[in-house]
């Protein structure tokens, strides 16, 4: 707003007052700065930045501070989430191994920085101290199930509380109360090797001809027989 009351009183005709220089979609300022460590766009990426990576301090690589520029520091850093924020985390990971620099203060710039809430599934951290320590803990009334209610004797409390919960919010119930297992990632791929060797030798035994059929004098016989 200080920037548009700003430029309401210079009275320029050539650019009329606005709020952002940039916006939040867009190709090459949004969509190729979140996914620089997916291929192809970390080529369109080296082509729009003249065939190599932009300045390692401007690359996507926190969370956290990504964050902090959108909502407190920057006013002009505005950009929309894309589709893989929601369905796909590998954008947050360098698997292509790309050399993306090192930052001013001498970090090398890698996979992305998460916020401490995102290490880890808070599914079985839901509740006490475990939810505290998981930054996972909301207010109380949120956790209310239909049996905390119906010790609620006053109608116009359970109302009041029943109304917060439509409001604000209800937590599901909690359906684990320990870790996930991590993934088996080398077994894995042992077995999707194994799978894919299958697959080809049962391709490469269907390219094999079977032996023409010799008729045999039996058949012979049945032919001459239905003559």
């Amino acid at each position: 707003m200080k920037r548009f009351m700003s430029l309401c009183g210079h009275g320029d005709i050539a650019i009329p007052p606005f709020m952002y220089g940039s916006h939040y979609s867009s190709s090459g300022g949004v969509v190729l700065h979140y996914l620089v460590r997916l291929r192809p766009f970390a080529g369109l990426h080296r082509q729009l930045q003249g065939g190599q990576f932009d300045v390692a301090d401007r690359l996507f690589d926190s969370v956290p501070r990504t964050w902090d520029m959108c909502s407190q520091t920057s006013p002009t850093e505005v950009k929309e989430l894309t589709p893989e924020w929601y369905s796909d985390p590998s954008f947050l990971v360098n698997g292509n191994s790309f050399d993306l620099g090192t930052s001013v203060d001498g970090k090398a710039i890698s996979d992305v920085v998460l916020p401490p809430w995102a290490e880890g599934s808070p599914s079985n951290k839901q509740r006490g101290w475990d939810a505290r320590q998981a930054d996972n803990l909301f207010y109380h009334l949120t956790y209310y199930d239909t049996e905390d209610l119906a010790r609620i004797e006053d109608e116009g409390l359970r109302t009041e509380t029943e109304l917060h919960i439509a409001d604000f919010g209800h937590c599901p119930s909690q359906l684990f109360v320990k870790a996930h297992p991590k993934k088996k990632t080398e077994s894995l791929k042992s077995k999707s090797k194994d799978d894919s060797q299958k697959m080809s030798g049962l391709r490469n035994m269907g390219r094999v001809k079977s032996p023409k059929r010799q008729s045999s004098s039996t058949d012979k016989a049945g032919v001459d027989d239905a003559t």
